[in-house]
């Protein structure tokens, strides 16, 4: 495998795990699932716990899906029409900073990692302001 397709496979499986790691399911989306007793011969309802986990998998399935379709998670389109670039750049940062912050990469370097794969231009910008510095 050549460097560059092993690079194009670590951003995907970046991207990937950017979108698996902002799924989310709402509460009252999985509550009636869950079994409320374990115990022999309960009167209680005993929930489907396959349904639970199956309403979780589908919304990890669609947050892979509009990652690789529309780059959902490490492209959002937050910006309004008659936002100024700043405004627009200051809240994709904002949103950005907030999906991908230590709690949820583990590190600050992967949490950067997954920005410069959403924004390869910072590169060239980061780099001049680092080498006039």
């Amino acid at each position: 495998m050549s460097e560059v397709s092993r690079a194009i496979n670590e951003a995907l499986i970046r991207r990937i795990e950017a979108a698996i790691s902002s799924a989310t399911v709402r509460r009252s989306a999985v509550e009636f699932d869950w079994p409320e007793c374990h115990a022999k011969r309960c009167s209680h309802r005993h929930g489907d716990v396959d349904a639970a986990f199956g309403t979780m998998k589908y919304s990890i399935m669609q947050a892979v899906r509009g990652e690789l379709q529309y780059e959902l998670t490490t492209r959002p389109d937050i910006a309004d029409e008659d936002d100024t670039p700043e405004q627009t750049a200051v809240y994709t940062l904002a949103t950005l900073l907030q999906r991908y912050n230590v709690r949820e990469t583990s590190t600050f370097v992967k949490a950067a990692q997954l920005i410069v794969d959403a924004y390869p231009a910072l590169i060239p910008v980061l780099g001049e302001n680092e080498r006039a510095a």
